[in-house]
């Protein structure tokens, strides 16, 4: 018995460190993973939309990104409001009447006092002057004035700057032109914008200045007669030692010394006093001046000149813009690990309406493709539900896109599929698949010759995807009999037929250097290795999509790990996120996911030819998203690149200009809209930083979150308060 157990307890360790073992080799984090099997759907028919797997038919499994990994990377929080900070109204600091509220006419602007009065208001505005030199007056770059009657230059005397010197100090009035004050128009800081009536403390400081004057003199003669007593006192002590004067007459002398230097320090206290109570005067003068306590723009008026107005009334209230807060909301896991001062990534939403809007079909436009002639004019070619297919050729002019058209191509069927040759062929075709499952090359460089190849085998169905091979030699077709056709576009023949290729429809097609990816309505995507056009072997696939997008971008791009030969990625939809996916494994290079309020990807999801952008759509109100390519962004993230608006009805399809200059696409409305794409140098521009000013200490009771506020400088003009950004936080 005790044999027994002992044998049961050994294979039962050893059992455990197997299956151990064996999980220890599973592959983690963020992949699809996927058995190296393959399909064969002409060898195996109907299995052909099923999971590959060594051991057999089976599902595609989603590992989730460990927790681990998440404290890795940094917090995104979605959908934060941009607002303003707070700024209280602008006061009253006098009691008085309102003598005006404006802002000074520039000199540039000055004209006639006629012409003036139709649009200006003249203003005699005073201030505390201080005597000056026309050298002084250069070197600081100031304005000089002049006062009736007197023949010296004066100047604004400038607080804590320059000192009040008795006998050079005036008042000056001037004659000023001001436009009327309008809301919604900029301030800069500091700048006079209007004035309570300082008739009352303009006269006070006349008497002040007059007192200093006065005190002044007072103290040079208190000086002078302290001067003269010094002498006498001096000259009695030296009588009092020849013996010439007596000591009680000397100690006189010597007192009257003595009380004159007192008297003397008094004046001089009077003058000191008098000094300081200009300053006070002027001080006071300056309250009765409005001035904008900042740059910004006036938001409301709640005075108007000519009104009385009580000390601590609102005059006005000012918006800046200068600075903004956005305000957020993150879970609670999160609150310990963000504190005050950390730096935060603000990406605000670009929101864009199309460049250019190219007006000629009469019904929903189901196909576009931009490609080029030997000329190097830039063609986009659409097709329509009104039996349609225009070619239009692109100019710029003044920054913006110009499409004229070129061609009509009409055709006895509607045209559900468009393509291109790539930039790197010799040939410049196109291909129009058709719903009577007819696929047509047409010449780019002989439109006017209607040079016209018409393949010579037909679909069972609508042709619903196309695509030319990198060279252009060879082209696919393929659509609702699930079948895909490849073809050689020198003679129009037929080299393969991949029959079944997916359980239902197929709706997208795209070619790597090695082979075609492609994408159907059994939410499946497959790639087939290819070799002069034909199949190389069987069929690689992964399902679980979900379904809504129908074109899906490929991309071959140079890799990044020194290898020869090109790293190949593909865009897999689910839902509201887009995974980044390499064709070779199925695993998972990266995960775009959609801000919130984006919703679901829907109908495209495309990269643009260099790999770094990804347009989609699926957003709410018929926007268009432009996201970065998490995988080529230097950070390894997704970032919202623009929101096009503008389109009145759901976009249909899409594609990019090769040189990555524009975007089109195709809506229900019948329209072509050209999308202008971020430049080089925006692509490259700093990121706006802001930094964390709180973190809040208290949950939200409903949602059960903590509000963060991060103040952020407004670089760009499309940080706009009461809309949204998402912050990047790298937490602690």
């Amino acid at each position: 018995m005790l044999r027994t157990i002992l044998l049961l307890g050994l294979v039962g360790g050893v059992s455990f460190v197997v299956i151990k073992w064996m999980n220890s080799d599973r592959p983690t984090g963020t992949t699809l993973k996927t058995p190296s099997g393959t399909v064969d759907p002409d060898e195996q028919g109907d299995t052909a939309g099923q999971q590959p797997s060594t051991e057999g038919p089976g599902e595609a499994v989603l590992t989730p990104l460990q927790e681990s990994l998440r404290h890795r990377e940094p917090l995104l929080i979605y959908d934060s409001r941009v607002v303003l900070v707070d700024y209280p109204e602008l006061g009253a600091q006098r009691t008085g009447k309102v003598l005006f509220l404006g802002r000074k006419v520039p000199p540039a602007e000055l004209k006639s006092d006629a012409e003036m009065k139709k649009k200006a208001q003249s203003i005699t505005r005073s201030f505390l002057a201080i005597e000056t030199t026309q050298p002084e007056l250069t070197e600081l770059q100031v304005q000089g004035f002049k006062v009736p009657g007197d023949t010296r230059l004066w100047r604004e005397w400038r607080r804590d700057k320059d000192p009040i010197e008795p006998g050079k100090m005036n008042v000056v009035r001037v004659q000023e032109w001001y436009y009327p004050l309008k809301e919604g128009i900029p301030v800069k800081e500091g700048e006079l914008l209007g004035m309570i009536d300082p008739q009352l403390t303009e006269a006070e400081l006349f008497i002040k200045i007059a007192k200093l004057s006065a005190a002044q003199a007072e103290a040079v003669a208190s000086e002078k007669t302290r001067d003269e007593a010094k002498v006498r006192s001096d000259r009695g002590q030296a009588l009092l030692r020849a013996g010439g004067l007596g000591r009680e007459d000397a100690d006189g002398l010597r007192l009257t010394y003595e009380r004159y230097v007192e008297e003397a320090k008094g004046k001089q206290a009077n003058v000191d006093v008098a000094k300081r109570e200009i300053a006070q005067t002027e001080a006071v003068m300056r309250q009765h001046e409005i001035k904008a306590p900042l740059s910004g723009y006036v938001r409301r008026l709640n005075k108007q000149s000519n009104e009385s107005i009580k000390e601590q009334e609102p005059i006005m209230r000012l918006e800046s813009f200068d600075t903004l807060q956005v305000e957020a909301l993150i879970g609670e896991q999160y609150r310990r690990r963000l504190a005050e001062k950390m730096p935060v990534i603000v990406e605000p939403v670009r929101r864009e309406d199309p460049d250019r809007t190219l007006r000629g079909h009469r019904e929903p436009v189901t196909a576009v493709a931009v490609g080029q002639d030997a000329r190097g004019n830039k063609l986009v070619l659409s097709a329509g539900e009104d039996y349609a297919v225009y070619i239009w050729k692109m100019r710029k002019e003044e920054n913006h896109w110009v499409g004229e058209q070129y061609y009509h191509l009409g055709s006895p069927f509607i045209v559900r599929s468009l393509a291109c040759t790539p930039k790197e062929s010799k040939a410049h075709l196109c291909l129009m698949g058709a719903v009577d499952g007819v696929g047509t090359l047409y010449d780019l460089d002989q439109l006017d010759k209607n040079v016209k190849t018409v393949l010579k085998e037909t679909h069972r169905g609508a042709i619903f995807a196309t695509a030319f091979s990198p060279d252009g030699k060879w082209c696919a077709t393929a659509g609702e009999d699930k079948a895909i056709f490849l073809w050689d576009t020198a003679t129009g023949e037929r080299t393969d037929n991949i029959a079944n290729a997916h359980k239902g429809a197929v709706t997208s097609l795209a070619f790597t250097p090695d082979g075609l990816v492609s994408a159907g309505r059994d939410n499946r995507v497959v790639f087939w290795p290819l070799a002069d056009g034909k199949r190389n072997g069987s069929g690689r696939g992964i399902d679980q999509r979900s379904g809504q997008v129908e074109q899906l971008g490929v991309v071959a791009l140079p890799r990044k790990d020194g290898k020869p030969g090109k790293q190949v990625s593909v865009l897999f939809d689910q839902g509201s996120s887009l995974r980044v996916i390499d064709p070779s494994n199925w695993s998972t290079r990266d995960v775009l996911q959609n801000p919130v309020g984006g919703g679901t990807f829907t109908n495209f999801a495309l990269f643009s030819n260099d790999g770094r952008m990804i347009l989609t759509a699926g957003a709410s109100e018929n926007r268009l998203q432009l996201f970065s390519n998490p995988v080529e962004h230097p950070k390894g993230r997704s970032v919202e690149l623009r929101e096009y608006i503008g389109n009145e009805t759901p976009s249909t399809c899409a594609a990019f200009d090769p040189d990555g200059q524009f975007a089109v696409t195709g809506t229900k409305g019948s329209y072509v809209l050209v999308w202008a794409l971020p430049t080089e140098e925006e692509l490259k521009a700093p990121e706006v930083e802001g930094v964390i000013r709180h973190v809040g200490q208290a949950l939200d009771t409903s949602s059960r979150q903590v509000r963060v506020l991060v103040d952020v400088p407004r670089r760009n003009d499309f940080l706009l308060p009461g809309d949204r950004a998402t912050l990047v936080i790298y937490p602690k």
